[in-house]
């Protein structure tokens, strides 16, 4: 079905290039990421027509993890054997010994500890991933239809497939560093998806008693093909420069394992996706540089004299105000290419469900004359759904920890998982000091904790210097509490000591 040009997809996807969505958590963002890769074997492909499809089904791994038979309704008989691959299923779900194996049931429950909790949301389990620690605990979305699991868009929406693109084949007018930096990173993901352990040992033996047929790439759909195509858009160089930047950066940094490694990936693909969204509705609606920030706080216990933790609750509804409007803005100019081009058809520019629900507001006025494009944009904007842009830079900072506090008094911190992602992201520059480091925050994503990096921003104005140095020295604490910093004095913290880039 072709997409209409004022449908909500559409519209995102003309604001934010990417198009993010409400249920695309960061881990999904990350696996179809890194499946991308490895599917094609960490190089880019001639043509897209060659591309290979992220889709890797795992069923047999993930019945043994997940204790569903996701091999249900398969018939086929595993070779050398007399039971089917449903029977192989049922048993790996309860960690039965099954073909010559032994204690499945140890190796069920220690694969189980690497379920990502982000992901455990809902009932199906389909949806369910592990920890992105090896390349053969590395499976996309499924989901159960006519007697049968198999692997579909549900989560993971095409954003890894164009995120994969930075690394794998960058725009041609990409600065060289930014290649070497993508290489780099290409190589640190492979070593580390390529270390040996014993569960991925296991991992991998599940599998392999499949019929080949289970092992089969699968088809490559129109919507992938899509996706490739959309890394190569010029409007997101800045963001492949970021992503081939921050990942090098993340994978070669010493001091960290694999497995720390690979989780701060997935939390700073989804940052540098975020603020990147951000950065373009900020963009959409002009907004002064001095206010195009994002302010953090780690705020103390009473909230009502916590000027900071205050002002980094408006920063967030500043945020979710901007996406707002410029949805809007990209709905008005829309709206006047159509009109422009000879009238808006409006059965060819909407959704017949959309349209039925703006004919009484913005249809009939459009018709009877009414040329405010403006109010019509915001009046189809409240009409009808078209949150997905702000829904989907919600979900990916609540799911790396950046979005704290209740519905009602929601304002923006940092776990210490998102500091150590910051740590890895700018491991080539360390170590620095505290106030250098959130310099340098500030430059790579517009966030704010220090006075420093508040100069010059509408933050100068608001809050007085002290109660941002007080905003710093709790940041700092949380940082030496982490094992990320050290403090060398009552002054002075010098974060990243064991970050320095591997090999320098």
């Amino acid at each position: 079905m072709s997409e209409k040009a004022l449908d909500p997809g559409v519209i995102a996807s003309k604001l934010m290039r990417v198009r993010p969505d409400r249920d695309q958590r960061a881990s999904q963002v990350c696996l179809e990421f890194l499946l991308t890769l490895v599917a094609n074997s960490y190089t880019a492909p001639s043509h897209e027509n060659e591309l290979r499809s992220p889709k890797v089904r795992r069923f047999a791994l993930r019945s043994l993890v997940l204790g569903r038979n996701f091999l249900e309704g398969y018939d086929e008989l595993i070779p050398g054997s007399s039971i089917s691959a449903e029977e192989y299923g049922r048993r790996l779900t309860s960690g039965e010994e099954v073909l010559g194996s032994s204690h499945l049931d140890r190796a069920q429950v220690a694969l189980r500890s690497l379920v990502d909790p982000s992901t455990e949301t809902g009932t199906e389990p389909g949806q369910y991933l592990l920890m992105p620690f090896h390349e053969s605990m590395l499976w996309y979305d499924a989901r159960r239809g006519n007697r049968r699991f198999t692997v579909r868009k549900v989560r993971m929406r095409g954003t890894g497939v164009t995120l994969g693109r930075a690394l794998l084949d960058p725009p041609p007018n990409t600065h060289e560093e930014t290649r070497r930096f993508a290489r780099e990173a290409i190589d640190g993901i492979r070593g580390v998806l390529n270390l040996d352990s014993s569960l991925s040992t296991i991992a991998q033996g599940v599998e392999d008693i499949l019929p080949d047929s289970f092992h089969e790439p699968a088809t490559l759909e129109e919507d992938e093909r899509r996706s490739w195509r959309l890394g190569a858009n010029p409007d997101l160089l800045e963001l492949y420069e970021r992503i081939c930047r921050h990942t090098a950066g993340v994978v070669t940094q010493g001091g960290a394992s694999g497995p720390d490694r690979m989780w701060q990936l997935r939390t700073v693909l989804a940052l540098d996706l975020a603020t990147d969204m951000l950065q373009r509705c900020w963009s959409a609606v002009d907004e002064p540089q001095k206010r195009r920030h994002l302010l953090l706080a780690l705020p103390g216990p009473n909230r009502p004299s916590d000027r900071v933790r205050l002002r980094s609750e408006r920063s967030w509804n500043d945020a979710r105000s901007c996406f707002n409007w410029a949805t809007i803005r990209t709905i008005e100019n829309t709206l006047r290419e159509l009109h422009d081009q000879g009238g808006i058809d409006w059965s060819q520019a909407i959704g017949a469900r959309t349209e039925r629900r703006l004919k009484p507001r913005v249809i009939q006025p459009y018709e009877s004359g009414i040329r405010d494009f403006r109010k019509l944009a915001q009046l189809t904007f409240e009409n009808a759904n078209y949150h997905r842009a702000i829904d989907g830079f919600r979900v990916l900072l609540e799911t790396i920890g950046m979005s704290a506090g209740g519905t009602r008094y929601r304002y923006m911190s940092a776990t210490p998982d998102l500091l150590a992602a910051w740590v890895g992201a700018l491991s080539r520059e360390m170590p620095m000091t505290s106030d250098e480091f959130f310099r340098r925050v500030r430059l790579e994503w517009n966030i704010i904790v220090s006075p420093s990096a508040a100069a010059g921003t509408a933050l100068a104005d608001d809050l007085d210097g002290d109660e941002l140095t007080l905003n710093l020295r709790r940041f700092e604490r949380l940082l030496i509490e982490c094992g990320l910093a050290s403090g060398l004095s009552d002054r002075t913290v010098l974060v990243g000591e064991r970050a320095a880039r591997r090999g320098t």
